[in-house]
């Protein structure tokens, strides 16, 4: 079964688009056919990510002191460098 960006995706991500983070508050009003249970964020956030993930992105949860809150991201990639091999003499040498 393929997942497809909804609607309420895309208000989500209309919101989480500026790439501050926004309280779960906030992303509710994005849910217009909710009835304010604040658990369905992360319904919809977990529903999401995998369509985002796929992609290189993803919806960071950022806890602070008194609240959590959400943010887009773009993962970073970590491609390693090719070294030449080092030669223990040269290194021992220093």
């Amino acid at each position: 079964m393929t997942q497809r960006i909804t609607p309420t995706h895309r208000r989500l991500l209309k919101v989480l688009g500026d790439g501050e983070p926004h309280t779960r508050e906030e992303l509710m009003t994005c849910l217009s056919d909710e009835l304010g249970n604040p658990t369905t964020v992360n319904v919809h956030l977990a529903r999401l990510r995998p369509l985002l993930r796929a992609q290189g992105e993803d919806v960071l949860c950022v806890w602070t002191k008194r609240q959590r809150m959400y943010q887009w991201i773009k993962k970073l990639v970590f491609i390693p460098l090719s070294h030449p091999p080092i030669d223990p003499k040269e290194a021992s040498a220093g």
